[in-house]
């Protein structure tokens, strides 16, 4: 009893560890006892926070750069194991760093479970407080789930019917070991938490997750259903919204940006969130960084001379070497926030739903050509559904690079039927699916991943 007493007293002001985490088991069934460390409003908006202090430690750069090592935009890397048996498509449970990022969308999970449950506890609180912390709490509930089965499971479109196995949707705040659910049972959840949060959250709500950033996640989840027509029509608001314009390039560098939609923020001097990219990309301090660009990609970056990205974002170590490679100089900053959607990433989505359904081709070429002319590239004059999806598609690729994108739009034109192999390996072979942590195999008849390979 004082042990999960502690937890809630502990988790309020974000302390607690992914070990302390495990470790905790309630005594009883229901048996939270909220009411002893939640007792004034105040206490509940520090466990929210706490909330997006995990958030930020699960998309710090490390997830992102899982989903990397599986696509075909970094090199093999280096000086990390963990990382070359994620690139070699081999996980198994006992990868600490697979586990880690695992725990950490849990932690969120766990924690946005308790808030929900509590906010009924605090007789101080008003109904739009109360309102509003449920919904920030179902957003990242949503969003983490949603990660999580992208990158644990096999996409949406995989199955008629979607009844392929997903993850563990947990939608309580309980470590009663629990099944996977299918993807189709996965992703209602994600959208019904999403939908929840689009109609109760602030339109301003500082650092914190918005209206508008909710609309913006669901518009990419529906894009990676492929329900096209759907996620135009959100992403489409958000950009019509006025609320967001294009930055320059360094735009998630610490400070803020005007393309932001929903960013982990970096307050210097202490709290850098994204780590997981800055500590593993920079070729500016560190000759041979862990993960660098692929020879394909740099080659594609400058391919038009006149593309800043090809030039600011790129840069070749050890030129005329033996072993000469390129890297990645888009991370280039003591501070960073971590771009979770921003305005440049809606606008290809929007102009490729358009392209994909043969509507709007104007106007979709229009947002290319802005994005395009942001990175000081000459327009596009094409016509033609393929054109303008081709060029979308290359558009996007070079633009969010190594954000932890890629990997989901190749799955996504696997689906589509454009492409049948990622990396030299077929898009769906079992190794392109991380393995769960063996913290799983406690019970609840919970299914793990084949083993990878990808032969």
């Amino acid at each position: 009893m004082k042990r999960y007493k502690l937890f809630f007293a502990v988790a309020a002001i974000g302390w607690l560890s992914a070990c302390d985490f495990l470790e905790l088991e309630p005594q009883s069934e229901g048996e939270l006892l909220a009411r002893d460390a939640l007792n004034t409003p105040d206490d509940l908006q520090k466990l929210l926070i706490s909330v997006y202090d995990v958030q930020a430690n699960f998309l710090g750069g490390q997830y992102q750069n899982l989903t990397e090592l599986l696509a075909d935009n970094v090199a093999a890397p280096v000086n990390n194991a963990d990382y070359l048996e994620v690139y070699g498509r081999s996980t198994n449970f006992f990868n600490g760093t697979v586990g880690g990022v695992y725990r950490d969308a849990y932690i969120t999970i766990y924690r946005a479970n308790v808030l929900i449950e509590s906010v009924d506890l605090i007789s101080e609180l008003t109904e739009d407080n109360k309102n509003r912390i449920v919904a920030e709490a179902r957003f990242l509930r949503g969003t983490n789930h949603w990660f999580a089965t992208r990158l644990w499971a096999h996409p949406y479109g995989y199955t008629p019917n979607n009844d392929h196995l997903g993850i563990a949707i947990r939608t309580e705040a309980s470590q009663t070991p629990v099944a996977r659910s299918t993807v189709a049972e996965a992703y209602d959840v994600v959208i019904e938490d999403l939908e929840f949060a689009m109609e109760n959250l602030p339109d301003i709500n500082s650092i914190y997750a918005t209206k508008t950033a909710a609309k913006a996640m669901l518009a990419k989840v529906y894009f990676e259903m492929r329900d096209y027509e759907k996620a135009a029509q959100l992403a489409g608001e958000v950009i019509q919204s006025g609320n967001y314009a294009l930055d320059n390039l360094n735009r998630f560098e610490g400070g803020g940006s005007t393309e932001a939609i929903f960013t982990l923020v970096s307050t210097p001097p202490n709290d850098e969130r994204a780590q997981g990219f800055l500590g593993n990309y920079r070729s500016d301090v560190n000759p041979n960084p862990t993960l660098k660009s692929t020879l394909e990609l740099f080659t594609l970056a400058r391919q038009d001379t006149s593309d800043l990205r090809g030039k600011e974002w790129f840069r070749v170590l050890n030129p005329g070497e033996s072993n000469e490679a390129y890297g990645v100089a888009k991370f280039d900053f003591n501070f960073m926030n971590v771009p979770v959607v921003h305005l440049s990433d809606l606008m290809l989505l929007w102009a490729e739903s358009k392209a994909r359904l043969a509507r709007d081709l104007p106007d979709a070429l229009d947002l290319l050509n802005e994005v395009r002319q942001r990175a000081g590239v000459t327009p596009l004059s094409i016509s033609g559904q393929i054109a303008i999806l081709d060029a979308v598609q290359k558009e996007r690729r070079l633009e969010l690079a190594f954000e932890g994108d890629r990997l989901f739009q190749l799955k996504r034109q696997a689906l589509e039927g454009e492409i049948s192999t990622i990396r030299n390996a077929p898009w769906d072979c079992n190794g392109m699916l991380l393995q769960f942590p063996v913290s799983e195999q406690t019970g609840g008849g919970f299914q793990m991943n084949p083993q990878g390979g990808c032969n």
